[in-house]
């Protein structure tokens, strides 16, 4: 893996499918962000459930991943090709798995609280989650401290730049007139538009740190001289781990996730077995259930809910298996990233319309503008802006970008993985 940023592809190499990966992968970014949302504006009461959820799709979905690639490599017979691969199936440690599971866990838990009902609008949602950017770096840096030399990327003056751009866009976002006011016109008070706030930007910061042991895991990988061919398949493997153990850990966090929705501890098995019946199923919950782990002004609408969860697996599908593809046909992930930042003010729009949002739009307005603006120009600047690598780095570089192949198919939360 060349850590070096190259040149995006040439005009040869621009054919109908590669510009069709870039439209569905454009789409499917946009389309994540929006149907997630309006998700949770459906289903305000269960996000525990969901983080449950989100671990189980990928525990589900890997193994499917790891035998298209097998039927994929018509070279050999079936049989042979799993021979070819079953090396794969395991991994040297389970530490790594283990610890990014946790993390991961930590952050679908906070972020999924952050993000239920309409107290926060979608548009700041969105760019909250950016400020894993800024995170990724001071954890880079405290992992300099520590010894981990080779997960240390030296801080250019752009990036300095970008990161002041990027803070005071979000400040503009949260502190601004229009935030607040959407959250007073949905009803809900100030203290609980600055609470789920809170939760939004804590969530990132697990997330940071999870992205730093993931690069771990790829210097390992490249210590230990990967055979060619099995570079994908042993990432499948290490992403199917971590789904596998961010279940346990999710349900470790089910009572802070009660404390923190302020519901009693008696009643979380209840809101459990009701969240996995409502998002799976689009089972209603009773009102004496309702009543016994929500406020009385909660409005629970599972049916349409679960066509939103089922309609963002089916983008998190495509989105996920479109990020490789593009990634390996473009050399780069420089596309990839422009792709992104294009997504924001993208999806951004899609909330101020009726037609997406309904009554939950949010309308544009000028500081609004300004603060996704900045954003923007932020993502920007960090794609464009050079690298400077440690002496000792010899591993692929996450602390500049906050996407490729999320593990969970629901929601952004990803890590760079080709590059």
């Amino acid at each position: 893996m060349a850590s070096g940023r190259q040149s995006p592809p040439s005009g040869s190499r621009l054919g109908v499918g590669f510009v069709t990966l870039c439209g569905v992968f454009f789409a499917a970014t946009v389309a994540s962000t929006v149907l997630g949302k309006k998700g949770n504006v459906a289903v305000p009461v269960f996000p525990l459930a969901l983080s449950a959820l989100t671990a189980l799709a990928g525990v589900a979905v890997y193994p499917l991943l790891f035998l298209g690639i097998l039927l994929a490599d018509s070279r050999v017979d079936l049989p042979a090709r799993f021979l070819h691969r079953r090396g794969m199936l395991s991994l040297p440690s389970y530490a790594l798995p283990a610890t990014v599971g946790a993390l991961f866990a930590a952050h679908n838990v906070l972020a999924n609280l952050g993000a239920r009902g309409n107290v926060v609008p979608g548009p700041l949602v969105a760019i909250l989650s950016k400020l894993v950017v800024p995170f990724s770096m001071s954890m880079e840096a405290c992992a300099k401290a520590l010894g981990y030399h080779h997960l240390y990327s030296r801080i250019s003056v752009a990036r300095l730049l970008a990161v002041v751009l990027l803070f005071a866009g979000v400040a503009l976002s949260v502190f601004g007139p229009e935030g607040k006011s959407f959250a007073a016109a949905s009803g809900a008070s100030t203290a609980a538009y600055v609470t789920q706030v809170a939760f939004l930007v804590t969530a990132d910061i697990p997330l940071a740190l999870g992205i730093l042991v993931v690069r771990q895991f790829y210097k390992a990988a490249a210590d230990a001289a990967v055979p060619s061919g099995h570079g994908v398949t042993h990432e499948l493997v290490f992403w199917w781990w971590v789904s596998l153990f961010e279940l346990p850990w999710v349900i470790v966090l089910a009572p802070l996730s009660a404390y923190l929705q302020d519901f009693p501890m008696a009643s979380l098995g209840r809101n459990a077995r009701d969240g996995l019946a409502c998002w799976v199923g689009g089972v209603d919950p009773s009102l004496a259930s309702l009543d016994s782990y929500a406020k009385s002004t909660a409005s629970v609408d599972c049916g349409y809910g679960s066509k939103m969860f089922y309609a963002s697996l089916v983008a998190g599908f495509a989105f996920n298996v479109c990020m490789p593809l593009l990634a390996v046909r473009a050399s780069t992930t420089t596309l990839l990233w422009i792709l992104r930042a294009a997504a924001l003010p993208f999806a951004v729009l899609a909330f101020s319309l009726h037609i997406v949002m309904g009554t939950h739009a949010t309308p544009l307005h000028p500081w609004g503008l300004v603060g996704l603006a900045l954003v923007l120009v932020a993502l920007l600047v960090f794609t464009y802006s050079p690298r400077q690598p440690a002496a000792s780095d010899s591993t692929v570089e996450v602390g500049d970008a906050e996407a490729v192949a999320s593990v969970a198919l629901l929601g952004d939360r990803s890590v760079q993985r080709f590059e």
